[in-house]
């Protein structure tokens, strides 16, 4: 008859190249480790995150330039605008 950690070393079958210590670890705990097999159950208590009544959405695109050279560039697109 196997033991319970027997059996946790049968439950799923690990990568040849894993390092040992991490297939040790995962072997150990596999009851941890293993895929979901639905979604979680109902929580007594739902996270949210109140904005305040007047807020906004926010739409900012996202940069294509480092954020460190965002005032420069602006700076520097203000300049031509200023042209027209």
């Amino acid at each position: 008859m196997k033991t319970q950690k027997e059996n946790c070393l049968t439950k799923f079958d690990l990568p040849a190249e894993m390092e040992p210590e991490l297939a040790l670890l995962l072997q150990n705990y596999s009851d941890i480790f293993q895929a979901p097999k639905g979604l979680p159950s109902k929580r007594s208590h739902e996270h949210s995150i109140n904005l305040l009544p007047s807020t906004t959405l926010i739409k900012v695109r996202p940069y294509r330039y480092p954020h460190s050279q965002k005032t420069e560039i602006e700076k520097v697109d203000t300049w031509g605008a200023n042209e027209n």
